[in-house]
């Protein structure tokens, strides 16, 4: 540990070990709060640019470590967690409302990621960030998802943080999202809270992305569907089953680490998306094993999947590509490959872990 506290510093370190949350982090990190001199100013704007600054501030708060925070900065932790636990708790109640009007009018779909793993991964303590809550449709109910959502109390725009409203999009911005196979455009509601005022939702028609090499048949993956409780009121939404579920997790990680123009705003890779990949595998591990592989080679996605397993192993020192029989599946450059929005393949240096504690990423691709 001494060596990659001198290489990526004490505060990535934490934060690499609340991710991972095993039964020896609590130990590691005390150890590192009494042995070196923490720079909580790095922590946090880590933590938030990987969005897990909830995550952090509720691991100081029910480990007994709040105390160990500096004064006033503590609050924060404090403060901000509430926050994030609120808005976690309005998202959700949105995400029922839509399952009650879409079930309503019989448009099938599932609701995906942080809306559900709140309370699959993370205890429905409120501490998973959420930007919006994610759903997955058939293309063909686009327009009819529109029109459900209007009548709930939706429009389609973006939430304007600088002035705290709702930007409409223009009728071409509309248009572009109409004629986009893969996705609907955003839409969001304002609502009735003096902190939280809006949720955003998003809805997406494919498990990859519009032109990608890579393909699940979305009918297998809706045929595949379990209801979910996600810790409001015992009420229950769809998901993917498990093994769908993983693989969207993965490839809209993978998405985000191979689209190389995302770097540029450092907005490709985070700790919470490597986070998700790698509590799940913990989670649901035996069934993984044995149906995963049968479903990479049905929709022939092996690449992106292990591509994206092979980095979390290298991040968090876990076995998932060995335990599924894959190793030396993938060679070096591949692992290191990454594409333009003209489809040629780009070359990146470094690990995924230095990638990832990077500030300056699109230095990193060749």
């Amino acid at each position: 540990m001494k060596e990659d506290i001198e290489k990526y510093g004490a505060e990535w370190i934490i934060l690499e070990e609340i991710t991972k949350n095993d039964k020896y982090s609590i130990e590691k990190i005390n150890n590192i709060l009494d042995n070196y001199n923490i720079k909580w100013g790095e922590l946090i704007e880590q933590s938030m640019s990987h969005k897990i600054f909830p995550m952090v501030a509720y691991f100081f708060i029910s480990n007994e470590m709040f105390e160990r925070i500096p004064p006033f900065v503590n609050q924060y932790f404090r403060i901000l967690y509430d926050v994030n636990k609120k808005k976690v708790e309005e998202i959700k109640k949105q995400a029922i409302l839509i399952t009650n009007e879409l079930t309503e009018k019989n448009i099938p779909f599932v609701a995906t990621k942080g809306v559900v793993l709140d309370n699959e991964l993370y205890e429905n303590m409120g501490y998973r960030f959420l930007s919006d809550a994610d759903f997955i449709v058939e293309e063909k109910y686009k327009k009819d998802v529109i029109q459900s959502l209007k009548k709930i109390g939706f429009m389609i725009g973006t939430v304007d943080w600088k002035n705290n409203s709702i930007k409409e999009l223009s009728r071409k911005e509309y248009l572009i999202y109409l004629n986009t196979p893969d996705k609907l455009p955003e839409l969001v509601k304002k609502i009735d809270d003096d902190i939280i005022k809006y949720v955003s939702i998003g809805f997406v028609c494919s498990l990859t992305w519009n032109k990608c090499e890579y393909e699940v048949n979305i009918k297998d993956a809706l045929d595949n569907i379990r209801m979910v409780e996600i810790g409001i009121d015992n009420k229950k939404i769809p998901t993917l089953n498990i093994i769908y579920h993983y693989i969207y997790i993965i490839l809209h990680l993978y998405k985000h680490a191979w689209v190389e123009y995302l770097s540029r705003w450092n907005n490709d890779i985070n700790l919470a998306k490597f986070c998700d990949v790698y509590r799940y595998y913990n989670k649901y591990k035996d069934l993984i094993i044995t149906e995963l592989p049968t479903v990479m080679k049905k929709h022939e996605i092996e690449k992106p999947i292990i591509w994206t397993l092979q980095h979390t192993d290298n991040i968090f020192g876990s076995n998932i590509v060995k335990e599924l029989g894959y190793t030396d599946f993938l060679d070096d450059e591949y692992l290191h490959s990454a594409g333009d929005k003209k489809g040629n393949i780009r070359l990146w240096k470094g690990t995924m872990r230095e990638r990832l504690h990077s500030k300056d990423r699109k230095s990193l691709f060749i």
